[in-house]
């Protein structure tokens, strides 16, 4: 028997999966369907029954569940994209068979289907985890791969929205912009067919699910570029395999497809936009606030991804290739993320900057490869800070969970009253304030 390559990565990879899931299954939501059948997964989800049970998109005739919105001139429409329905629907066809063979009802917002959901999110975000940590170890040892996937994880909120509200779009996202790290750097050594067409597929697939990811092309075209030469490079590499672009680009267009066929059928329209009285506000991002507000600023909840900003400054040469790609999508996503008019996302550490998190954690790691080259005394302070930031995340999304941290009304007073307590302070309620939402939408950019 072969020994493992980099087992430290790799058992590292087991363990976080196998905790994930050991946290899912401890905290049994599926055991109660509607805690796992949320708004924001509701709206993805019923493409699912629709099309399989009720063989219908026309949600008027339905009965389901809330998901479907009613707009001004009366016509009933899905909110969101059915992109995040595509990759539920191999855990749903599970447990509809489940149903048949067990003789339970065919109810696809019972236990059964919960759990597939939940089961879902676990298997995505550890596939995701494999992906990424096939890309570190291509640039890092062993030992600064795994701290960096441990960090991503266990710091972040993405440990909160791959164990406790996984079916969410967030985990998934992270699979498939890790898949598509892995992909373009294929690509880039070798643009076969194969790698092409996994491109594509997971391009459209990604774009469906959170359109707002359509940047993510920055990255692709901007990867590889660091120098004159490097750009002409580039360019020569694109005539070259200018069919294989075009096949990229019919298959993203193919997966988008059904969802146009959707609005055609629904509204008349090919191309519209669900989210009625919602919008960006193009010329005021509030990126200050989105990294530092207490409400739910990405940085006061995952304190640890500092590293991963810092880290930018220690891409050196080996990392060039990805240095000023990933630099501009982060600019152009947080720019995107921060201008729609609910930039607090409501919820946990600023659930949206989860998106960047495959990508960051490349300079995530780069940092971590410059400390432990570092002194004895500044390698332990480094490592004891970045374990005490990572803490402190993990802290935060534990309160979370438990009520302590509120999903958009977080003031200064409730912050640091709740910070590291393990029980909420007296007058805890009288500390929030939740946003005017009205108002919020009508361009009155609320801070805290």
């Amino acid at each position: 028997m072969k020994p493992i390559k980099n087992p430290i990565s790799f058992f590292a990879v087991l363990i976080l999966a196998l905790f994930a899931l050991a946290l899912m299954i401890t905290e049994a939501d599926f055991v109660e369907p509607a805690k796992v059948f949320g708004w924001d997964v509701t709206c993805y989800y019923n493409y699912l029954p629709a099309f399989f049970k009720f063989h219908t998109l026309d949600f008027p005739k339905l009965t389901l569940q809330a998901g479907f919105v009613i707009l001004p001139d009366g016509i009933v429409v899905e909110k969101t994209s059915m992109g995040l329905a595509f990759l539920y629907m191999p855990f749903y066809l599970l447990a509809w068979l489940y149903t048949v063979i067990a003789g339970l009802p065919n109810d696809p917002y019972s236990r059964p289907f919960a759990l597939a959901l939940e089961l879902s999110a676990i298997v995505y975000f550890s596939l995701g985890l494999i992906f990424l940590r096939k890309v570190l170890l291509r640039y890092f040892n062993d030992l600064v791969s795994t701290l960096g996937l441990v960090v991503v994880f266990l710091g972040t909120n993405l440990v909160y929205y791959t164990c406790y509200e996984g079916p969410m779009s967030h985990t998934y996202v992270f699979c498939l912009v890790a898949a598509l790290l892995w992909l373009v750097i294929k690509w880039h050594e070798k643009a076969s067919w194969k790698i092409s067409i996994a491109l594509g597929l997971v391009g459209g697939v990604l774009t469906l699910m959170r359109p707002s990811t359509a940047a993510i092309v920055l990255f692709i075209a901007a990867y590889g570029i660091f120098s004159k030469s490097s750009l002409i490079v580039k360019l020569q590499l694109l005539k070259k395999n200018w069919l294989k672009i075009i096949l990229m680009i019919a298959l993203t267009f193919l997966i988008w497809v059904p969802q146009m066929l959707y609005w055609k059928f629904a509204t008349g329209h090919y191309l519209f936009f669900s989210y009625a009285g919602e919008r960006f506000f193009w010329d005021a991002p509030l990126i200050h606030y989105g990294f530092f507000s207490y409400r739910n600023g990405w940085l006061m909840y995952s304190p640890v991804m500092i590293f991963s900003l810092i880290g930018f400054f220690f891409m050196k040469k080996e990392l060039a290739s990805f240095r000023w790609a990933i630099l501009l999508y982060f600019l152009v996503a947080i720019y995107i993320i921060f201008s729609w008019w609910c930039w607090w996302w409501v919820g946990i550490g600023m659930r949206s900057m989860i998106e960047l998190y495959a990508m960051l954690a490349i300079p995530l790691c780069a940092f971590i490869n410059w400390v432990l080259k570092q002194r004895v005394f500044l390698r332990t302070s480094m490592v004891f800070l970045l374990s005490v930031f990572m803490l402190i995340g993990l802290s935060r999304n534990w309160q979370y969970r438990k009520g302590m941290v509120h999903h958009d009304g977080m003031t200064q007073e409730s912050y640091w009253k709740t910070f590291l307590t393990d029980e909420p302070p007296k007058g805890y309620w009288d500390m929030i304030k939740s946003p005017n939402y009205e108002e919020a939408k009508k361009g009155h950019r609320i801070g805290n």
